[in-house]
């Protein structure tokens, strides 16, 4: 008997304000609002780019 081994499920990134995944994926999905857990690669990209424009937005905030 053969042993059928599936590929692991992309977690996407789940963003509650907005009530959607991050990545716009349509259909149904596993996700998580959880950072950490996330596996999908578009997905990882926008919460890096979001930290990081958070992260600049902070530094300019608070001046030279």
């Amino acid at each position: 008997m053969e042993d059928r081994i599936s590929p692991p499920s992309i977690i996407h990134s789940y963003d509650p304000e907005r009530r959607r995944v991050l990545c716009g994926v349509p259909e149904q999905t596993h996700s998580t609002k959880h950072a950490a857990a996330v596996t999908c690669e578009r997905c990882r990209q926008l919460l890096h780019a979001a930290r990081d424009a958070a992260a600049e937005l902070a530094s300019a905030a608070r001046g030279p």
